[in-house]
């Protein structure tokens, strides 16, 4: 990751575990964190905390569902968000790109859809 933090952003649990799997053969699983349905509510506000920008955290990737986070989801230390599996409604879309771009976003967001 260069020291810059990244979200991998899928619709299903299926390709977000299966996006992990991938990540955590080439980095330290303490980098690599999850943020979707089944992930405990301590993991979720530990992920909120290591995301924002001067965390100081070493995780560098969030791979999770884009719903998940609902609205309000401050990820100031992101700036390459990677769309996975992306979601057919653009309201879900919409509130998952303002997730990086919040107040104390000083870095430029890169957004990266994958098509195959």
């Amino acid at each position: 990751t260069n020291g810059k933090a990244i979200i991998w952003i899928a619709n299903n649990r299926l390709a977000i575990q299966d996006v992990y799997k991938h990540l955590i053969k080439d980095h330290d699983p303490k980098e690599v964190l999850l943020y979707y349905g089944d992930t405990k509510q301590e993991d979720r506000d530990f992920a909120k905390k290591a995301f924002k920008k001067g965390s100081g955290s070493s995780a560098k990737i969030l791979v999770g569902n884009p719903a998940v986070g609902g609205y309000g989801l401050n990820l100031t230390g992101v700036n390459t968000v990677i769309y996975y599996v992306n979601s057919f409604d653009n309201e879900i879309r919409q509130q998952s790109e303002k997730r990086a771009h919040r107040i104390g976003q000083t870095r430029t967001v890169t957004y990266v859809d994958l098509i195959a």
